[in-house]
């Protein structure tokens, strides 16, 4: 049992001075700070890629439901105009027919005349 407590008091002093010199290194060696920092930033790179490859999808995604949406709101709108067109035509015929009996009744009455 002893043995076990003077292991684990090594163990910890031990992490304990790596620590402090890790410290001390940091704050006195440049050199370790930027090697240290680009590796955080190598790995911070590495990492984000997956993330952002899977928000530029869902980006992706988003405008092609969106323009899915806005092109059924398209056909919709082109199918109410053929209506319409279709409508007008019609009006338009039926206009132009109406004008011709109207002037074919105006002709009759004007030959008409009545003597009092």
């Amino acid at each position: 049992m002893n043995k076990f407590k003077k292991s684990r008091l090594l163990v910890m002093v031990i992490a304990l001075v790596l620590t402090a010199s890790t410290l001390l290194l940091t704050t006195y060696s440049s050199w370790f700070v930027n090697g240290t920092s680009n590796l955080v930033s190598l790995v911070d790179n590495v990492v984000s890629k997956p993330f952002s490859f899977v928000a530029e999808i869902k980006s992706d995604l988003g405008n092609l439901v969106q323009t899915y949406r806005e092109n059924e709101d398209l056909k919709a709108s082109l199918y109410q105009m053929d209506l319409d067109s279709n409508q007008l035509s019609s009006l338009k015929e039926e206009n132009q027919q109406l004008r011709e009996l109207l002037s074919m009744r105006n002709a009759i009455d004007s030959n008409v005349k009545i003597i009092c």
